[in-house]
């Protein structure tokens, strides 16, 4: 039985669910609970470098499950991307598009689960002033280690969340 799914209706209703969740706030919280050197970042600031992340992170995760699902053409493929991308149409989300752009590329020579980390690793990089000197960096690395555990821990339950979205979806392609 061949399977009656709306990949793109399925992708906007996912896209909404990433765009309606908002526990950036209690995540900063956890992770300056862990490193109180984190106070410095507000909510909005954070808020506006995770979502992209999480953005990229389902967008990277639609096409390897479209692919897995079997519907591996590249329309198909892309249609979370390009929602994505459509929502980036106005001049005040261009700071949001271009943020997407490179969390979204940034993992290319990643493992697909090693991306989390690599994101995580990303943000932590845009939001967190690198020290001058190796000995600084290291320790400033030491101290944020906890921190973007969390983070990454964070993704992980997202990316599992959404995978399983979407493997609901595909299931329901053949019928109760």
């Amino acid at each position: 039985m061949e399977p009656k799914l709306d990949f793109k209706a399925q992708a906007q209703k996912m896209l909404s669910t990433v765009y309606d969740d908002q526990e950036h706030g209690a995540l900063l919280e956890l992770m300056r609970q862990n490193n109180p050197g984190l106070a410095g970042i507000s909510k909005d600031q954070f808020a506006l470098e995770y979502l992209p992340v999480k953005l990229a992170l389902a967008a990277r995760a639609w096409d390897a499950l479209c692919q897995e699902a079997g519907a591996d053409d590249a329309v198909t493929r892309k249609l979370f991307f390009q929602a994505v991308m459509a929502n980036f149409q106005t001049p005040k989300m261009t700071g949001l598009a271009a943020s997407f752009s490179d969390y979204f590329y940034a993992p290319d020579d990643a493992e697909e689960e090693s991306v989390s980390a690599v994101l995580a690793g990303r943000l932590i990089q845009r939001l967190v002033p690198a020290p001058a000197s190796a000995s600084g960096r290291q320790a400033a690395l030491a101290a944020l280690s906890r921190s973007i555990l969390v983070l990454v821990e964070t993704l992980e339950a997202f990316r599992n969340s959404f995978e399983d979205e979407f493997h609901d979806f595909i299931l329901s392609g053949f019928g109760s």
